[in-house]
């Protein structure tokens, strides 16, 4: 069962990034990242945002 998302955060430690994401329910996890992942998380949400926009598009 997923839950939804209520915020996020996403922050700059040294080399590295730290990511905060929390959900509705309270539960909360936090990740560090290279500045290569955050590219790759990045760019997977501009395609598929960009494919939703396209979607519409063609409505």
């Amino acid at each position: 069962m997923s839950v939804r998302l209520a915020r996020f955060t996403v922050s700059r430690e040294g080399n590295d990034y730290r990511i905060h994401v929390e959900d509705e329910a309270g539960g909360q996890l936090d990740l560090a990242a290279t500045a290569e992942q955050i590219d790759v998380i990045a760019e997977a949400l501009d395609d598929l945002l960009a494919m939703d926009d396209a979607e519409k598009i063609g409505d």
